[in-house]
């Protein structure tokens, strides 16, 4: 069972999903926070750095997603 741990696909998920899934919950909370204050204020800045952290949010995603199915 302990083999099994150390072997390269455990390994392979640690390092491509549990980064990406960190940088992912904190975009998510960045990108809520502005679109929250552009909504408020009504700020182009705040509505601009909002579609930024969305399009990154999008790029996480098929990062992570990538590394799924890329080896099919």
């Amino acid at each position: 069972m302990i083999k099994m741990l150390f072997q390269a696909g455990f390994v392979d998920i640690f390092i491509n999903m549990i980064p990406p899934s960190i940088i992912l919950i904190l975009t998510i909370f960045f990108c809520t926070f502005f679109s929250k204050n552009y909504f408020k204020t009504k700020y182009k800045m705040f509505g601009y750095l909002s579609l930024f952290y969305l399009t990154y949010i999008l790029s996480v995603i098929t990062m992570i997603m990538s590394f799924f199915f890329w080896k099919i």
